[in-house]
């Protein structure tokens, strides 16, 4: 099983030693946007991409309704050019400590997360081939998953800084040992 990492700043930060077992490729780009995820040429042979973008697109006010636009055209891609791909794993969108005290940005997050999670469940033909991995409240601590969906919950979840770098923007460490571990378990579900 070959997997491919491909995406924006989260994907170029990533350590090579918390990759995901079987990673042969990476294409991270920082501040990129949905729109500029580019497929590389050589990604040939790959049965699983994992794909981190689109707070990016947040950051630079790009409307809602374009990044998912831009989206469906990168999936489109991935589906229609990786003949051999089995999965595409999309990461959703995360609360970061710089945005404590920002409900503005907080609400822009979840409704990106909600979106997006709509897209890939329910629209064909991502519904059968990618699987969103919701991270809005991944990186949130002491809070149950249960308490963080009640209302208001989207204003009140508190990031927990050991799994942020210093810039309170970008994963430590332990941030991409949670991913790695989360993607090892769904790979090998496969």
């Amino acid at each position: 099983m070959k997997v491919a990492l491909l995406g924006d700043s989260d994907v170029a930060r990533w350590p090579d030693s918390e990759y995901p077992r079987k990673v042969i490729h990476v294409s991270g780009q920082s501040g990129a946007t949905l729109s500029q995820i580019v497929v590389p040429h050589n990604f040939l042979e790959i049965d699983v991409v994992i794909v981190c973008a689109g707070e990016n697109d947040i950051a630079t006010n790009i409307p809602l309704w374009q990044s998912e636009q831009a989206l469906r055209n990168l999936l489109q891609q991935l589906l229609v050019t990786q003949s051999s791909l089995q999965r595409v794993f999309f990461l959703g969108p995360k609360f970061e400590p710089w945005m404590q005290d920002d409900r503005e940005m907080r609400k822009k997050y979840w409704q990106m997360n909600l979106s997006f999670q709509r897209i890939v469940s329910t629209e064909e033909p991502f519904a059968t081939r990618v699987q969103y991995i919701d991270s809005l409240f991944l990186f949130c601590q002491n809070e149950s998953r249960d308490q963080l969906e009640t209302k208001g919950a989207v204003y009140k979840a508190t990031p927990n800084p050991i799994y942020f770098h210093a810039d309170q923007l970008h994963l430590s460490q332990e941030g991409y040992l949670v991913w790695k571990e989360l993607f090892e378990q769904q790979i090998a579900q496969l």
